[in-house]
């Protein structure tokens, strides 16, 4: 019988994670805890000379009037989101692996850096208040243009339900700490605690963990970089 993993990002997000773990011997069983809704905000108005995404959902929105910003540097936390932008035919497109705090280094050390510049920020409704503050420290002029929201849900699957009860899942990678906040809300909810004792729950960053760590997992682990390549390989190297 092939491991089987619980997948939690958005759905479009673990529809390729499924895929790829099939190729490599897994089964999975997906149970978005986030569902991404465009928002249809307007663009704001400006001048702008950088465009950043952290993630590749702020470009779910196929009307988004991006044409004049596609030839502008575009900083990008991590290669789904940088794929994301090609798609959509941003040509300058730099990439960074962690989150977009270490995005302020990247941009203040590029050719493109200078002070007071004015940088687009397509996010969703929950900006880190240090990535701001950091660029400020900067000079770096921020205006965010918030392209989606992410509803969180309810409830967990019944087939997931099911699973959790028979403890037939092997592994769970967790890519936020607010979807470990409403994984550890809901299987506390359905009273399925203590089937967390065997499964591997795998962390993207420290701050996934220590909201993970109230669970009474087998294994809480944290990838050993935060990528999705990395939680990829762990799972690869530690499930038969």
């Amino acid at each position: 019988m092939r491991p089987l993993i619980l997948l939690t990002r958005p759905l479009v997000a673990s529809q390729r994670w499924a895929q790829r773990l099939d190729a490599c011997g897994f089964d999975s069983l997906i149970a978005p805890l986030l569902t991404i809704v465009p928002t249809g905000a307007p663009r704001p108005s400006g001048r702008f000379h950088l465009v950043m995404m952290t993630s590749a959902h702020a470009l779910r929105d196929e009307s988004l009037p991006l044409e004049d910003l596609k030839d502008l540097p575009c900083f990008c936390v991590g290669q789904a989101t940088a794929e994301a932008a090609r798609r959509r035919r941003f040509k300058n497109i730099h990439v960074g692996t962690s989150g977009g705090a270490a995005l302020v280094s990247a941009i203040t050390q590029s050719d493109t850096y200078t002070p007071n510049m004015f940088l687009l920020h397509l996010a969703g409704t929950e900006i880190a208040f240090e990535t701001e503050a950091a660029f400020d420290s900067h000079t770096i002029r921020t205006v965010p243009w918030v392209t989606y929201r992410a509803e969180a849900s309810l409830d967990l699957p019944s087939e997931v339900v099911a699973a959790l009860e028979q403890c037939k899942i092997a592994a769970v990678p967790v890519f936020s700490p607010r979807s470990a906040r409403i994984l550890v809300e809901l299987i506390a909810q359905r009273g399925l605690t203590s089937s967390c004792r065997s499964i591997l729950a795998l962390g993207l960053s420290q701050a996934v963990g220590a909201v993970l760590e109230d669970m009474p997992w087998n294994r809480l682990v944290i990838a050993a970089q935060p990528s999705s390549e990395s939680m990829l390989a762990y799972i690869q190297r530690e499930l038969p």
